[in-house]
């Protein structure tokens, strides 16, 4: 008996609400995904009346994926605990909340509290512990990883009803139970990692006496430095908590009944317990899959694009080893919330829509929140450290710099934009040439690199920064040899400079512009450098033909849907004119009573022909408020062209055909000519 899926997620964790949600949100059809889940809620006893005898029974809850972190935070308040659904993925990220209807509501399979025994990845099968065979056309493994028993160190009595674990719901609801039933007792925390630390901080809220013990020299010793970590010591000294450091458990005292009552350490001493917590690491869940995907760094290895060693399964979360980008590609298993969510999302992109995917490109992030304090990390902790802030009060932070490039930064109540400066400077690597003044800076020092800051005051966050602020002609090479003028070499009508062998065209050239009177003019635009170019060569070779450039300046930019033009001069009285709330508009320039200057957004060829007439004519404007009303109709009027002689204006354009038939008529002519001449002779 078994079940046939094109996806398969094996896991029921963070990594695989993500995924779901982005399953959906690309398009999947119902009946296509399958999540199979070996996790359950706590076991629950209830009464239940048969035939009026009161017995009771267990049940075990099966439960959708929910955002692990929870279990360390909020499930342990004192007051307003976090439950279930209120943290069921993909809440986390401020996503939809994805609880058991919304899976059926899409069509997704949810196979909860169920085992897998056995798989085949070359066979595209799963076995699961009751026998049922589901097979898959794509497998996403998020199977997460485990919590380390003090078993496998050589230490009896994780069975104890009184030693807590906390990796899943079963063991946050456990955790509780023994908690309540030990306020104003002692418990004593095994482990100096983010078990430790964030449950250390919910016993003591719970008013229970805490001793934290582990062998490093500090707490959170992979990723604090000693001066970090003391600062975090002596808040939790502050709050009661005793601390025992540089040794390790050996042994338990138990009661009668199995409980324990005392922790032996290494050392000898012997410290009196009413519950102990035990966080001493994970270890990631590849054993289904050794020996048939490649196996690295402790997870699954992967490509950037999540992708394993055969490429119809994937994986993700805790158990993949990926490269970062930011590392160098360097391979790396990330243990960590925000890593779940950012692989999974990936994987099921570079599954759906491959073409569009590349190699993720992760920031390496981890973050906690314990008492008052929430501190954020990015980036990689190896390098020279700079510590900065004023760590009495509890505002500091530092930066990580290896080879000269920032690579990671921490920060303690940092607000929300701090946090993203600091993730964006790591992002960057940006380089760092002097530690001691990194140091001085601090904070700022992020801040300034990562934005712009203006001369009031304001700061513009910004991921890439576009310069364009002017630019200068290149004469260096030819100052104090040729004549400079305008901030350009100045040539005469045909682009000479003053050495007659010498010539000057483009930007770079200061030219006289009839239309202004023979102003000298240095003009910044494509359209000039095309034709004082061409005007240069035409006046080498073929001078006795080449007068003077008369040139009418012109511009125009295309951006979006927008296209303008721009002819003349911007001096004098301006009348706008045109529907500016439809984007057909336009202006006109008047200087002494002559229209110098026109500007249409949205024209015609046509349109954009007749203003520049208009202006090539320096046409006469005798009122500027009937130039407004006119708007382009002006131009249009007057740019056709006058008959002098006559004063006639042709008011409408010569067709093709008139040409035509004149063409015909004076040949018909000139043959009766032909003809009669000849005749007359001959008479």
């Amino acid at each position: 008996m078994g079940r046939a899926f094109v996806y398969v997620i094996l896991g029921g964790g963070v990594a695989a609400g993500y995924a779901a949600l982005e399953f959906v949100r690309l398009g999947i059809s119902h009946g296509e995904l399958c999540i199979i889940s070996e996790e359950t809620d706590q076991i629950q006893s209830f009464m239940l009346h048969l035939n009026e005898c009161g017995d009771y029974i267990t049940e075990i809850l099966k439960v959708a994926p929910y955002e692990r972190p929870a279990l360390s935070k909020g499930f342990f308040l004192p007051e307003d605990p976090a439950r279930l659904p209120s943290f069921h993925t993909c809440v986390g990220a401020h996503e939809e909340r994805l609880t058991p209807k919304w899976y059926r509501e899409h069509g997704i399979e949810l196979v909860l509290g169920t085992k897998v025994k056995s798989a085949d990845v070359r066979r595209k099968t799963l076995l699961t512990a009751t026998g049922e065979t589901i097979s898959y056309k794509i497998l996403i493994i998020a199977t997460g990883a485990r919590a380390l028993k003090i078993e496998e160190f050589g230490v009896r009595g994780s069975d104890a009803e009184n030693v807590c674990y906390l990796r899943n719901l079963v063991d946050a609801s456990r955790l509780v139970d023994v908690m309540r039933s030990c306020t104003g007792g002692n418990a004593v925390v095994i482990g100096g990692g983010y078990i430790g630390m964030e449950c250390t901080a919910a016993l003591v809220k719970h008013r229970i006496k805490v001793t934290w013990v582990f062998p490093e020299k500090h707490c959170m010793g992979r990723l604090f430095t000693p001066k970090i970590a003391a600062f975090y010591e002596d808040y939790y000294k502050s709050r009661g908590v005793n601390f025992i450091k540089g040794t390790v458990l050996t042994s338990f005292e138990n009661d009668s009944g199995g409980k324990v009552t005392a922790v032996v350490l290494k050392d000898g001493r012997r410290l009196p317990a009413d519950m102990v917590v035990v966080g001493i690491g994970i270890r990631a869940n590849t054993s289904l899959f050794e020996g048939q995907l490649n196996i690295e760094k402790g997870g699954i290895k992967v490509n950037g694009r999540m992708q394993t060693s055969n490429n119809s399964v994937y994986a993700v979360g805790d158990v993949a080893a990926f490269p970062v980008k930011l590392f160098g590609n360097d391979i790396r298993r990330l243990e960590h919330v925000d890593s779940a969510r950012k692989t999974a999302k990936h994987a099921v992109a570079a599954i759906m829509v491959p073409q569009k995917t590349g190699d993720l490109d992760y920031l390496p992030f981890f973050y906690s929140r314990v008492f008052t304090l929430s501190w954020q990390f990015y980036g990689d902790n190896v390098g020279e450290v700079a510590h900065y802030g004023d760590f009495s009060s509890g505002r500091f932070g530092a930066y990580w710099v290896d080879k000269g490039q920032m690579v990671g930064a921490f920060l303690e109540s940092g607000s929300r934009e701090e946090y993203e400066v600091i993730a964006e400077a790591v992002r960057l690597k940006v380089t760092v040439k002097d530690i001691i003044e990194l140091e001085r800076e601090g904070l700022e020092f992020a801040m300034r690199v990562t934005a712009v800051v203006l001369k009031d005051g304001r700061r513009l966050p910004a991921d890439m920064v576009v310069v364009g602020i002017g630019i200068r002609a290149n004469t260096s090479l030819f100052e104090g040899q040729l004549n400079i003028e305008k901030g350009g070499i100045k040539v005469n009508g045909r682009m000479q400079t003053s050495n007659n062998s010498v010539y000057a065209v483009g930007d770079v050239a200061a030219f006289p512009v009839k239309l202004f009177g023979n102003d000298i003019r240095r003009l910044e635009h494509v359209d000039s450098a095309r034709k004082t170019a061409k005007h240069a060569v035409a006046a080498i070779m073929v001078p006795q033909k080449t007068g003077d450039l008369d040139y009418l300046p012109f511009f125009y930019s295309r951006v979006f849907t927008l296209s303008w033009q721009f002819y003349g001069d911007n001096v004098g009285e301006v009348a706008h004119y045109g529907d500016f709330s439809s984007g057909r508009f336009g202006a006109y320039w008047v200087d002494k009573g002559q229209m110098v200057g026109a500007f249409l957004e949205s024209g015609s060829r046509e349109e954009y022909e007749v203003i520049a007439e208009a202006v090539r004519l320096k046409v006469t404007v005798k009122d500027i408020i009937e130039l407004e009303r006119e708007g382009l109709e002006f131009a249009m009027r007057v740019s056709h062209q006058a008959m002098p002689e006559t004063g006639l204006i042709v008011e409408r354009p010569l067709y093709a055909w008139h040409a035509t038939a004149g063409v015909a008529v004076a040949m018909s002519i000139a043959a009766f000519a032909y003809w009669y001449g000849r005749r007359r002779r001959i008479w």
